[in-house]
Order: C-alpha cells, then structure tokens, then sequence
C-alpha cells in the first residue's frame, strides 16, 4: 500500500462515547483527528451518563484508550457489571 503524500487527518461528527473512543484509537495510532459536536456543552442534553459495557465493549474501550484512561473507567465505574 502506497502512504500517503500527507499526513491523515480525520473529522469526526459527534462527541459521544463512541466519536470519543474512535479519537482516542486514531490518534494512538498517530493520525490527527477533530472531533465536533453540536451541543453547546456537556449538560444541554439531560441524559445519563451510566452506560452498561459488556466485556467485548471493555476489551474496545481497553484497546483505544490510553492505559490511563481506561484505569479511570474502571476506577468510575458500577462493580455490579464488571467482571
């Protein structure tokens, strides 16, 4: 596969767990990434915050956060679902 003449640079739509996620995984593999979102701030939408991740969701979040990162999910997180 032929690199490219520059450097990748993706957007990404969406600031939610999943946009957040897909970042952090880019750019630990060093491609350059924006992330936009809509919502003025954190608290426009009045949904929770408390999501249920199975342990193929812990082992993604695992792979794309950074080591320090995924310590503090697991440090914030609801024991009753962890394994």
């Amino acid at each position: 596969m032929n690199k490219p003449d520059r450097p990748i640079h993706a957007v990404i739509s969406g600031a939610g767990v999943g946009g957040l996620c897909l970042a952090q995984g880019l750019r630990a593999r060093g491609i350059r990434v924006s992330v936009y979102e809509a919502d003025p701030t954190a608290e426009s939408r009045l949904q929770g915050y408390r999501l249920r991740i199975d342990e193929f969701g812990r082992a993604a979040l695992a792979e794309c956060l950074p080591a320090r990162l995924y310590e503090l999910v697991e440090a914030t997180s609801n024991q009753l679902y962890m394994p």
